[in-house]
């Protein structure tokens, strides 16, 4: 795992030069050579073989000409070389085609510190696929669904008991219920907690090994549930900074973490993602069904996991 990310920043003005800086002072594996902000210098700088981890790029969206440069800079890029970009005024049909030729995030400008230091992760990763690294700790599986009554929860709770009963390989493994308002994991389990996902998070500082294994509770069938909470929960009580250390956590503790996904997309969905070994995406042979299954994997590319290993599980299939 690359213990120090270089990062190459092309900034087209001091301004954005600074605001890179201030967002990302409290990150201390990190080391930032700027750059002008001519794309044609960051395309020496791929000819001169110097390693780069990371790029940060300041540009122009609006400008034609910008627009095209940045476009063969992407298809000229080392395979799995996180870009992100940064510009003002940039339109959402731009940013999406970007997207799509494999941008890996863009941050608005006046750049906000959380905005960039949330581009990091999924940097990271690629930075750590592009070293022939795999990012350490336990596997990640997401499951989703199409839409909701799709049988994902059953899925994800069959799934968790056959990788705990290998007889060949068992794994520790645990069950994170994250549908927090329509959580069906622990009714399925019979299981009865009065705590559970939403407390692993509610101070992040405080999250360790000890906490995680206190919330958890123990199904007979050999594996840990983080079970949704009792009644309906704001979709809010979850955060992306609680969740990603939630699965820095987890993903110590045990050799898989099942993921069962809410059914809508919410704003700390990505933080999970990010961190995905694979998606299973359970849907049926509808026509609502198939269509809304297309949606999402068109999505996911258009917010750069395209490449994230994806399997397809068609639920009630005569």
């Amino acid at each position: 795992m690359i213990q120090v990310l270089k990062v190459l920043a092309s900034c087209r003005s001091e301004e954005t030069s600074t605001a890179i800086r201030q967002a990302l002072a409290d990150a201390k594996d990190i080391r930032i050579d700027y750059r002008n902000g001519a794309i044609a210098d960051v395309l020496q700088e791929f000819n001169a073989g110097r390693r780069i981890d990371l790029m940060i790029l300041d540009v122009d969206l609006a400008a034609d000409s910008e627009l095209q440069q940045l476009t063969e800079l992407i298809g000229s890029a080392p395979e799995q070389l996180p870009i992100i970009a940064t510009g003002p005024n940039a339109s959402v049909d731009r940013i999406r085609l970007l997207m799509r030729l494999g941008l890996a995030d863009f941050v608005p400008q006046p750049i906000v510190q959380q905005d960039l230091v949330s581009s990091l992760p999924l940097a990271r990763r690629q930075a750590a696929r592009a070293a022939g690294a795999r990012p350490h700790g336990g596997a990640v599986i997401a499951v989703t669904r199409a839409v909701g009554g799709m049988g994902a929860s059953t899925f994800a709770v069959n799934a968790a008991n056959a990788l705990a009963n290998d007889k060949r390989n068992p794994r520790k493994v645990c069950l994170i219920d994250l549908d927090i308002q329509h959580g069906l994991a622990s009714l399925y389990l019979d299981i009865s907690s009065p705590v559970g996902v939403t407390d692993c998070t509610v101070d992040p500082r405080k999250l360790d090994a000890s906490l995680l294994h206190s919330v958890a509770t123990r199904h007979e069938a050999g594996f840990d549930v983080l079970s949704a909470p009792e009644g309906i929960a704001a979709i809010d009580e979850l955060t992306t900074e609680g969740l990603r250390v939630l699965f820095d956590v987890a993903r110590d503790e045990y050799d898989v973490l099942i993921v069962d996904m809410p059914p809508s997309w919410v704003d700390w969905w990505e933080a999970v993602i990010e961190t995905t070994d694979c998606m299973v995406m359970v849907t049926q042979m509808t026509i609502a069904a198939l269509r809304r299954t297309r949606d999402m994997i068109d999505a996911l590319k258009g917010i750069g996991y395209g490449g994230l290993p994806l399997h397809i599980v068609c639920n009630r299939f005569e």
